[in-house]
């Protein structure tokens, strides 16, 4: 939770507990605790999908029971195959961090991962007189090694939409993204909502998608083609097999069929206007 002395407040943004600094106080605190998860599991036990909900694993009859809450799985896009990402605070995306013009902010980083370092990195944000806090391994700091803490703190100094992600191998594709909103103090009071946007594999771990980048990706026979931005730029050779919208998306195995996964859903009333904050996290690596 962000902090400053006693003051913080909580929200649930899209089914993940938001860190919002209120507008009256100085410095907002918070912490994020990376570590491994599996998608499609709640707790030790595996899901599955069935007309957008889910069920444990040896389930027959969806309509017998009840289905198990949405917001304490990481479904990706539903593949039952578990696929190991890197998370912050056990969700993906990770906790969106919003706060004031102004505001400094402090974070708690813990590394949980058992055998990887991990840093993050503020995109978007100029660090202006805290070049160290950038997070770039070996440059502006040396990485988080595991059961290592590291806190990061500057100021939010430009309102804007910009995100967090690791800057460590391709723990970014992994899931280690989220958001980080820095609000005008003079904001109109309108809604917001959150999309972080991003394409997803579930066959291949990001380091084997990072590895096939450089090699080549090669699917029944035949080499896969990269796709080319309009101004001729490539991007990276890796299928995308399904996209996410704050995590959530469907694997089609055609046009027409898809596997009934959850879907992000946001809130709107008729008649009234919403600020949408689009996040792009596409995995294209450098």
């Amino acid at each position: 939770m962000l902090r400053s002395l006693s003051t913080f407040v909580v929200f649930l943004i899209y089914g993940v507990i938001s860190n919002e600094c209120e507008k009256s106080v100085e410095t907002c605190e918070t912490s994020l605790l990376v570590s491994h998860r599996l998608t499609m599991m709640h707790k030790k036990v595996a899901v599955y999908s069935a007309g957008g909900r889910l069920y444990k694993y040896d389930v027959t009859n969806v309509n017998e029971l009840n289905p198990i809450p949405i917001n304490y799985v990481i479904t990706a896009d539903g593949w039952e195959d578990s696929r190991l990402v890197v998370v912050a605070n056990g969700t993906l995306p990770g906790p969106p961090i919003i706060v004031y013009e102004g505001q400094t902010i402090i974070v708690h980083v813990t590394n949980h991962l058992k055998s990887e370092e991990v840093t993050i990195h503020w995109h978007g944000i100029t660090e202006k007189g805290t070049p160290y806090m950038d997070g770039v391994p070996f440059l502006t700091q040396c990485p988080i090694s595991p059961c290592q803490t590291f806190v990061y703190k500057f100021v939010a100094s430009h309102k804007g939409t910009y995100w967090y992600h690791s800057h460590v191998g391709a723990q970014r594709v992994k899931g280690l993204i989220s958001a980080l909103i820095v609000r005008e103090r003079m904001s109109l009071e309108m809604k917001e909502h959150i999309m972080i946007i991003q394409e997803w594999n579930h066959d291949l771990d990001a380091d084997l998608e990072d590895a096939k980048i450089v090699f080549g990706f090669y699917e029944n026979g035949k080499k896969f083609q990269s796709s080319q931005s309009l101004d001729g730029q490539f991007f990276s050779n890796i299928k995308a097999q399904s996209g996410l919208i704050n995590g959530r998306g469907r694997y089609y195995s055609d046009e027409n069929s898809h596997n009934e996964a959850i879907l992000e859903v946001f809130a709107v009333e008729q008649g009234q206007q919403y600020w949408f904050r689009v996040i792009s996290a596409g995995h294209l690596f450098p």
